[in-house]
């Protein structure tokens, strides 16, 4: 590669990451409001800096923190039981793509036995399971075995959508209600569109310690 291309090239990859979107890092950065827009489904609001968006890293950044929250604070209610649904459709749909790639070189290659006996041996090797002689039979059985984790996939994405509307309007009035709650207990003002999650959580778990104190007292 002469040296104009490779300066040319360099020039092309600052120019994309410089338009790329900038994330949030952690629950220590994303603030509470945008945390809860992100839970009823709507990833954009990960964005700190308005860019191109690449969906893989708006999906891995959400990853990364509800696993910090998780680790710092546990999860309970409709956010675990949201989280928990998110993991088994990863598992779901990972399972689903290697079956896919598996019967992409059955079909294709059912009538060519020496092309396919190769295929299928570089296959096992990656661990997945072929049956020694595969007959038809056992594609449609893969077929059918892939209709069914699609069908698992619809049921708990439609669990969470169903979660996520159940709580959507409560959600949004109850979090201001409580900034107010919370600030006239510390003293200053809790804005919920700063204030970060891993923030949040703290001056509220200390709130609700006050709140059982008092309901002890009565």
């Amino acid at each position: 590669m002469t040296l104009l291309k490779r300066l040319n090239t360099r020039i092309k990859t600052t120019f994309i990451r410089q338009n790329l979107a900038v994330l949030y890092n952690s629950a220590d950065e994303l603030p509470i409001l945008n945390y809860n827009k992100c839970m009823k489904g709507d990833l954009n609001y990960l964005v700190k800096e308005s860019g191109k968006i690449i969906e893989k890293k708006l999906l891995k950044k959400w990853h990364n923190i509800q696993m910090d929250v998780i680790d710092i604070h546990g999860l309970s209610g409709e956010g675990l039981f949201i989280f928990e649904n998110d993991k088994k459709i990863e598992i779901l749909k990972m399972d689903y793509g290697r079956n896919q790639i598996l019967l992409s070189f059955l079909i294709n290659f059912y009538h060519d036995k020496e092309k396919s006996d190769k295929i299928i041996e570089s296959i096992r090797k990656t661990g997945l399971h072929v049956p020694e002689d595969y007959t038809r039979q056992d594609i449609e059985n893969l077929i059918t075995k892939n209709k069914h984790i699609l069908n698992k996939i619809r049921k708990l994405a439609t669990a969470n959508e169903n979660m996520l509307q159940k709580n959507e309007k409560v959600d949004e009035k109850g979090l201001y209600k409580r900034a107010a709650m919370i600030s006239k207990y510390f003293g200053f003002i809790v804005d919920i569109t700063k204030i970060s999650v891993n923030q949040w959580i703290s001056l509220n778990n200390e709130f609700n310690l006050y709140v059982e104190s008092l309901n002890k007292k009565k």
